[in-house]
């Protein structure tokens, strides 16, 4: 039942996002932040700044904790290995 539920709703979704980009890219201050001819344009490059910012920490967090995991037990495997 769970899969048809999953199945079902990443198309849906697509389709979603696909029939709402006119709506998505009529936002004023994405308007303005492509345009980069107004004087708002700085603003818009400033909020897109942002945003890929925040994205990227999360990841980046992420990413050195599940590094640092990873050489722990490599290495804890490799003590053990010598050990017996």
């Amino acid at each position: 039942m769970r899969s048809k539920i999953k199945f079902y709703v990443i198309p849906i979704l697509i389709a979603i996002f696909v029939c709402f980009t006119r709506t998505l890219v009529a936002c004023p201050n994405c308007k303005d932040g492509f345009a980069g001819t107004t004087q708002q344009a700085s603003i818009g490059e400033a909020y897109s700044l942002t945003i890929y910012m925040l994205i990227a920490l999360p990841t980046i967090l992420i990413a050195v904790v599940t590094t640092k995991i990873v050489r722990r037990v490599r290495e804890h495997e490799r003590s053990m290995g010598q050990q017996g």
